[in-house]
């Protein structure tokens, strides 16, 4: 979610205003927005991730998919990869499981399905995207010769805007 840093910066600025501290009130500081690299790596292998709300995909690639384009749905993105030395990373299969809920609700299974094209594999899955409610989605994908990979992020969705 991007936050408004000017309405921010001036809330601060009054609420430090009143605090009567003999002069002009500090410079408010501004948090800095967080930046999710979208992977994470173990070794050789990497996983990439992404989330979308399903009504931002253009008609034709929800057509193609099966994703009904609703604003209150999210679409989960997950690609594996392994990492060379000197070539770019070749994508691999992999057994992608995972969950996601909100901050008040119980666990709830995502249905990762495999996307083959071409030479990529992609693993999508749907999960309800509700506005303005924090949701935590937990992936752990299990990579050849038993090794696995696992994230676990946070996202807010604004819906009611569109």
């Amino acid at each position: 979610m991007r936050r408004n840093p000017s309405r921010a910066a001036m809330l601060a600025a009054v609420l430090l205003a009143g605090c009567g501290n003999g002069g002009a009130p500090p410079a408010p500081v501004v948090a800095r927005e967080f930046d999710d690299p979208g992977f994470v790596a173990s070794g050789q292998y990497e996983m990439r991730y992404g989330m979308v709300l399903a009504s931002d995909l253009p008609v034709e690639v929800a057509g193609a998919y099966g994703i009904n384009r609703r604003p209150d749905r999210v679409v989960v993105n997950v690609s594996v990869l392994r990492r060379q030395q000197g070539a770019l990373p070749l994508p691999v299969e992999a057994e992608v499981q995972g969950t996601w809920r909100t901050l008040v609700g119980e666990r709830q299974p995502l249905a990762f399905r495999a996307v083959l094209e071409d030479t990529t594999i992609s693993y999508i899955a749907e999960a309800p995207a509700l506005d303005h409610e924090p949701t935590t989605f937990e992936m752990r994908a299990e990579l050849p010769q038993g090794a696995a990979i696992a994230v676990r992020i946070t996202r807010e969705f604004e819906i009611r805007s569109r």
